[in-house]
């Protein structure tokens, strides 16, 4: 089941920014499906401030005019996670959630863009095997010479699993634990 345009009066106003280009479109709707329970227990932390996924960051030329989203609206990751922590401040990840490998160019051009972009805290890589994390992290280290990694790792079934904490590991420091 998907939306589709009949369903668009109905919702066009809900959110706080103009979505003048509706992009309904899915290219996996397993991965959509597998992504939204990945979303949820994101949203389940205490951290959870937003999730803007790649489908309305295509949509609206408000976000794409945005500075803050910008880059992310050229990179497309699978959306845009922002996180705040118990003082306020706000940190914005872009979430990319893998569940089949791609070629190493594949990541090569997706993690440059990542490193020009200038409005990110970092990219939160949700892998469904280790063989996606090891080609990810092959690439990252590869790519940024002279700068440290902005790469976070974690499993999909340690994401399922969690209970209201996640942690993900960074490929050169310890990483990020969220609650």
């Amino acid at each position: 089941m998907s939306l589709n345009e009949s369903a668009w009066p109905f919702i066009k106003d809900s959110w706080p920014f103009e979505i003048d280009r509706p992009y309904f479109k899915s290219e996996s709707v397993e991965h959509d499906v597998r992504l939204a329970e990945i979303l949820l227990r994101f949203q389940g932390l205490t951290f959870f401030a937003d999730f803007k996924t790649e489908n309305l960051l295509q949509s609206s030329s408000a976000l794409a005019d945005d500075p803050v989203y910008r880059d992310l609206v050229n990179i497309q990751p699978d959306g845009a996670l922002t996180l705040k922590d118990a003082q306020g401040q706000s940190y914005l990840y872009a979430l990319e959630f893998e569940i089949s490998r791609k070629t190493l160019e594949r990541y090569r051009q997706k993690l440059s863009g990542y490193y020009r972009a200038g409005s990110l805290d970092g990219v939160i890589y949700v892998c469904g095997n280790q063989e996606i994390a090891d080609a990810i992290v092959k690439i990252d280290r590869e790519i940024r010479i002279g700068k440290d990694s902005i790469v976070y790792l974690g499993t999909e079934l340690s994401v399922l699993e969690s209970h209201g904490k996640m942690f993900f590991k960074n490929v050169e420091r310890d990483g990020i634990g969220l609650h």
